[in-house]
């Protein structure tokens, strides 16, 4: 998409952890149930103006049974922190991963810079349940791979749907989602139970069941800063094969030029397979993606087929940009016009491949933080070059996804802040939107995940390793 969607629930919810413990906060502010209702409507006239996919996956009538039944939670006063609730559970249900609700500029700034206390481990989920990922503080009892039954007596699939009620996601599918909670667990935890100096977890591992008393973390929130260029290595396990790293399409200034060495210097070393990593990648601008594709595609190809809005979006984000100076009213939003604004792209979209590409074996890793034009980017080499996916399920749909620009709408008393996007993009893909993201060709199953993750190893690049040696033995 055009501007990088940046995973805004480590900023969001870290912010907010320490909320409980912070005397002097915003969050001690309880708003007045008529300010509520006034934002209320607000925010419920952006999405309905402006939202590109509002209804998409689910009819008019649900969403608004779903603004109906979140307004009417709002019969008392509000702090910060209980207001978002009611309107993040709302967006949720849009199921529109660059969709959500995060608390006000100054209150985030207040709460940023506190430690507070976490759990010691990382999770990730499968099937709606949660196993430890990683530890924060080493332990020799509970190991990678062990499922999380029971935290402080309460269920690990309980707490599980609680957090998920809070966190946005593409269509039908769960692996934004999952994504997003992987990253964000331990402090969304924080946020819905409050600081504790322990924690007593009961948890199976390999059909063994024990209970152990774990003493919390104590950690200040911190984004973690991602490499931003793409990167190329040749792994010594994997003969003849480059490994390129793409973390991110947002290198906007360097993109022609880096992408011509990358690939000069992949074309030096003679390999015959080429490993693309978007494993994270959470997107940019269509342009870098479609750069880098013509490098490796086979033939002539498109990126996306269409895309659509429902607002004039300069103007609309012109007016988001000056809800931030408390410019813009109610009434300058109910004036949008509101219309569907198409463009398809035939054969001027066209993209060429470059002389001397790469021609041999494409493998793409993927997962839940493949996303938006990163997601983009999969369907449409899936679709048009001979490739092998491994990993999970893309966070952003295979048949298209919202995004394109982004804007953040500021609520008039409350201050919280809407994120919205103002384009659908449908996707390089034959088959009908049904919501879900790309299929991998091999699945990392949960089995995988026990054994890989319990030898210390990384069951997406294992596998990985046995696929290429797999069609290295074939091709011999």
């Amino acid at each position: 998409m055009k501007r990088l969607y940046i995973l805004f629930l480590i900023a969001s919810f870290s912010l907010v952890c320490k909320a409980q413990d912070t005397v002097k906060s915003n969050l001690n502010k309880y708003y007045p149930i008529n300010q509520l209702k006034s934002d209320f409507v607000f925010f419920k006239t952006a999405l309905e103006k402006a939202h590109p996919s509002l209804y998409r996956y689910e009819f008019k009538d649900t969403i608004d049974f779903y603004f109906n039944q979140a307004l009417a939670k709002l019969d008392h006063p509000m702090n910060e922190l209980e207001y978002w609730k009611v309107l993040q559970t709302m967006v949720v249900k849009i199921r529109s991963g660059h969709t959500h609700v995060s608390l006000s500029n100054e209150t985030s700034r207040q709460q940023y810079t506190s430690p507070h206390l976490l759990l010691p481990f990382t999770v990730y989920t499968e099937n709606n349940r949660l196993y430890v990922k990683n530890h924060i503080k080493a332990d020799s009892l509970l190991k990678s791979g062990s499922e999380i039954l029971v935290i402080n007596n309460e269920y690990g699939t309980s707490i599980l749907k609680q957090i998920q009620d809070f966190v946005s996601g593409d269509g039908y599918s769960t692996s934004f989602k999952d994504f997003n909670i992987e990253y964000t667990f331990n402090q969304l935890y924080n946020l819905l139970h409050g600081d504790q100096d322990q924690f007593l977890i009961t948890f199976k591992y390999k059909g063994a069941i024990k209970t152990k008393l774990f003493k919390a973390t104590k950690l200040t929130p911190h984004f973690a800063v991602a490499e931003r260029l793409p990167t190329v290595t040749y792994p010594d396990d994997m003969p003849s094969t480059a490994f390129l790293r793409i973390p991110n399409f947002v290198y906007q200034k360097e993109y022609f030029a880096l992408h011509r060495q990358l690939f000069k210097d992949i074309k030096r070393h003679n390999v015959k397979n080429l490993v693309i990593d978007l494993r994270n990648n959470l997107g940019g601008k269509d342009m870098i993606a479609t750069d880098l594709m013509q490098y490796f595609m086979t033939k002539d190809f498109k990126f996306t087929l269409a895309n659509e809005s429902y607002v004039n979006s300069g103007f609309f984000k012109y007016l988001a940009d000056n809800t931030a100076k408390g410019t813009t009213t109610l009434q300058d939003m109910e004036k949008i016009d509101h219309q569907l604004y198409r463009s398809i792209y035939n054969e001027d979209a066209i993209q060429y491949t470059r002389i001397g590409g790469f021609k041999g074996n494409v493998y793409l890793l993927i997962n839940g933080g493949t996303f938006s034009a990163a997601a983009l980017f999969a369907a449409a080499v899936k679709q048009q070059r001979d490739c092998v996916i491994i990993g999970e399920e893309t966070g952003g749909g295979a048949a298209g996804c919202d995004g394109g620009i982004l804007v953040d709408v500021t609520l008039p008393n409350t201050h919280l802040k809407l994120h919205l996007p103002l384009f659908w993009t449908y996707a390089i893909n034959i088959k009908s939107d049904q919501g879900k993201g790309l299929m991998p060709d091999i699945r990392i199953t949960p089995e995988m995940n026990e054994k890989y993750f319990a030898e210390g190893l990384n069951p997406v690049i294992e596998v990985l390793k046995d696929t290429i040696n797999a069609e290295n033995k074939k091709a011999q």
